[in-house]
Order: C-alpha cells, then structure tokens, then sequence
C-alpha cells in the first residue's frame, strides 16, 4: 500500500505541470470612439482553451457594444453565425458600482484570430474602453 501512494504521488508530480495551464493577457485600449464609430483589436487565440474573460470600463458619454469577431487567416474577420455580443449598452455609469467597470466571461466560436470590437451605438457621444483580455492557454 505504500509503495501504491509513493508510485501515485511520483505519478503526480511528474503530470502535473502538463496540466497546469497559462493565462495570456491583452491589453485593449480605444482611445476615443466618435459617435457610431467602432475599434477594433486583433489577437492570435491559437493556444486558448476555450476560457475567455474581460474587464474593463468605460468612459465619456457614449453607449458601447462590445462583440467578438473570428477569423482563420487573419484577415477577414466576421462575427459567428448565432454569436452573442459580449455585453451591449455600456456606459460610464454601468457596471455593479455604477462607474463604468466590468468584468465578464464570455465563449468564442473555435478559431486561429479573435477580434474584440468596440462600437459606440449612442450615436450621439464619443466614447472610450480600456481593458484587459485574458484567455486560459495551454502550457508550453
């Protein structure tokens, strides 16, 4: 019995870095979004697994969706077919303490590039997002 939970631990301290896993962070910066106008960030998810998170907040007196774009090449990117935007109706006064901030996990559709876009829909203020993406990826 011993020697059972001496080969089990041994076991375990040989796997267990092949499963611990990284978090990758991104940082996303707008600057100033004009009324109706969009940014866009572009990051390569290749070794995500499939956990995604963002925290942010918002600022000026704009109104933000936040969405997620795919892409395979890099190139062209396209919001998956039934995809969900990441929140809608963002504001400088939004969030639990009411001053703009959030965080929230959301669940892309499986591709090689990801782009977080940040549109202004109030149409009639500017806006501006600051904020971290961060995505579980494999170990290397």
């Amino acid at each position: 019995m011993k020697r059972l939970a001496l080969c089990t631990f041994a076991l375990f301290l040989i796997a267990a870095p092949a499963l611990a896993n990284d978090v990758q962070t991104v940082t996303i910066t707008s600057g100033t979004i004009a009324a109706s106008g969009s940014y866009s960030k572009a990051v390569n998810v290749t070794l995500a697994t499939g956990l995604f998170s963002l925290q942010g907040r918002v600022t000026g007196s704009g109104t933000v969706k936040i969405e997620y774009e795919c892409s395979d090449d890099g190139i062209t990117y396209r919001e998956p077919q039934g995809a969900s935007d990441i929140a809608a109706g963002l504001t400088a006064t939004s969030g639990p303490e009411s001053d703009g901030r959030f965080i929230l996990q959301f669940f892309p559709d499986f591709s090689k590039y990801l782009a977080i876009t940040i549109t202004e829909t109030g149409g009639g203020s500017s806006a501006a997002f600051v904020g971290t993406l961060a995505l579980e990826t494999k170990a290397k």
